[in-house]
């Protein structure tokens, strides 16, 4: 939705500073998609950062049940562009829809997976960051 709305700005600016520029861009597609033109490791990278944000964001609802606890994490994971698997569903299901082929799927398949891995990855680092900070905190009970 972001590399949408940086084309439609970025058109409009075109066009305001020159008469020449068409009216609609040319959309290319690693823009409007850009999981599956992304590399492996950068996948897994920017799955870990979204998974770290999400653990964030729900710890934070339940220790506080304030709403602001979730929307701040999850507006940054937007903005910065890291990739959640759910979210990303949405370009399977393209690839599913248009008749792509085997080898498409299979790939966008691998890309969904390592996401879904970087996004556990980083969800269980900040869990277990969390854990023993509290760990170091607790005073020892030595009888």
């Amino acid at each position: 939705m972001k590399f949408i709305i940086i084309l439609l700005i970025r058109e409009h600016l075109g066009r305001t500073f020159d008469i020449n520029t068409p009216r609609i861009p040319e959309l290319k597609l690693s823009y409007l998609f850009p999981p599956l033109f992304d590399t492996l490791p950068s996948l897994l990278i920017l799955g870990i950062f979204c998974g770290m944000l999400m653990y964030i964001a729900v710890e934070g609802y339940k220790r506080t049940t304030n709403p602001l606890i979730v929307v701040l994490p999850v507006m940054a994971f937007i903005l910065c562009g890291f990739e959640h698997c759910i979210a990303d569903m949405f370009y399977f299901a393209i690839n599913c829809f248009k008749g792509t082929s085997a080898s498409m799927l299979v790939d966008t398949l691998l890309r969904l997976l390592v996401i879904t891995i970087g996004n556990l990855i980083g969800g269980c680092l900040i869990c277990y960051a969390s854990i023993t900070c509290q760990r170091l905190r607790l005073p020892s009970h030595k009888p």
